[in-house]
């Protein structure tokens, strides 16, 4: 099954910038390019660039990449709820928090990866075998109705924002130290 974008007169709040930067109209392989996208970004990162900060008060990218982990799992979470009928109300997590306490500087890269990878293909198998009618059922988040749909095309653009801010911010740092040794 073909799982498209929301139609444009959806409007999922504080999503919709996430849902524009999925660019792509097919969900399942939308999920399976972002993981490959990403796994490609950080396996050449050394563990001295992994653990870079751009500014003192910004994460490393191992702390974004954790971070990703806790979004695909919250997404998921929010999806089953949604796509079951679940109308409760779900808090939002305090990402920072969750960051600050993750120790990801203490985690190796492969099994950030690898937990992430084994969340992503459980996105995936999820999607796949979803009945379309469960797609445009919604649950409250924030304070908007998101349909199941929304969250999914929502975690591709999460990944893409975040690996866009690597590549713009991080990458370019890299390059910067390089030109001044």
């Amino acid at each position: 099954m073909l799982i498209t974008l929301p139609t444009p007169d959806q409007d999922f709040g504080f999503y919709n910038g996430y849902i524009q930067k999925a660019g792509t109209d097919d969900l399942v392989s939308s999920l399976e390019k972002n993981l490959q996208q990403l796994k490609d970004l950080v396996s050449p990162l050394t563990e001295e660039q992994l653990q870079f900060r751009y500014a003192p008060d910004k994460w490393s990218i191992k702390e974004i990449l954790v971070h990703l982990v806790d979004s695909e799992r919250t997404f998921n979470y929010r999806i089953m709820r949604a796509s079951r009928g679940d109308q409760g109300v779900i808090p939002a997590f305090n990402i920072t928090e969750f960051v600050l306490n993750s120790h990801a500087s203490e985690k190796s890269v492969k099994n950030i990866m690898s937990e992430f990878e084994l969340l992503r293909h459980a996105t995936i198998l999820m999607f796949e075998e979803m009945h379309p009618s469960m797609l445009e059922k919604v649950s409250p988040s924030r304070d908007i109705m998101v349909s199941v749909r929304g969250f999914g095309f929502a975690m591709v653009g999460h990944v893409n924002h975040h690996s866009q801010i690597i590549k713009e911010r991080y990458f370019t740092a890299f390059a910067e130290e390089r030109s001044l040794a």
